[in-house]
């Protein structure tokens, strides 16, 4: 990527949340990009977290009572041992009306 522009966006204000740590430094996670694209993409996010594989078979539909936020933005969870995992649509979040 050395040499290449690539355009941030900021997952939470997307999404239409408030930013948790404000004396945090934000991190940028670049997306992969596909074949024959030249353009890199990134979000801004508060703290990175670790990395993990996730097995499809562990993933599950939002449940019922989540957030409209959720139902909208949140594609699976998966149940991990003491906490639950929510997996982001990005192309919703690209495609909503706060990204216009």
């Amino acid at each position: 990527m050395r040499g290449q522009i690539v355009t941030l966006f900021d997952l939470a204000g997307m999404m239409g949340l408030a930013k948790t740590d404000k004396t945090a430094r934000p991190t940028c996670v670049i997306l992969k990009n596909t074949p024959g694209n030249q353009d890199f993409v990134g979000f801004l996010i508060d703290r990175p977290g670790e990395v993990m594989d996730i097995d499809l078979d562990d993933c599950e539909p939002p449940p019922p009572n989540a957030s409209s936020m959720e139902s909208k933005f949140v594609s699976e969870v998966v149940k991990m041992e003491s906490e639950l995992l929510m997996l982001l649509n990005y192309l919703v979040i690209f495609e909503s009306e706060n990204c216009a």
